[in-house]
């Protein structure tokens, strides 16, 4: 419960204004690109070009990062849900031998 009370509040103090901002400043320009073109407008084309790198490497880390962590959730609980159906077939054998 405490965990999905902090998901939303970061969504909305965190997440929700920044969505607003790159919004507002998306605006702005006239061309397409994103974060790319904010920071290569105010910093220059070095930075920019750093930025897309840097934000294709926290994309691709964050959905390795993800699928990791979903296929591990989905492993123990699949195990737990086979271990209980394997203790009550071993409860109905046992019944049923008697």
């Amino acid at each position: 419960m405490l965990t999905m009370i902090g998901t939303l509040t970061v969504q909305l103090l965190w997440s929700f204004p920044q969505a607003l901002m790159g919004a507002e400043l998306s605006t702005m320009f006239e061309c397409n690109g994103g974060p790319v073109v904010l920071v290569a407008k105010a910093f220059g084309p070095v930075m920019g070009f750093i930025n897309s790198y840097a934000n294709a490497i926290s994309s691709l880390v964050s959905q390795v990062n993800l699928l990791t962590s979903t296929s591990r959730a989905l492993c123990c609980s699949l195990t737990c849900i086979f271990c209980s159906v394997g203790e009550l077939g071993g409860v109905v054998r046992s019944v049923s031998s008697v």
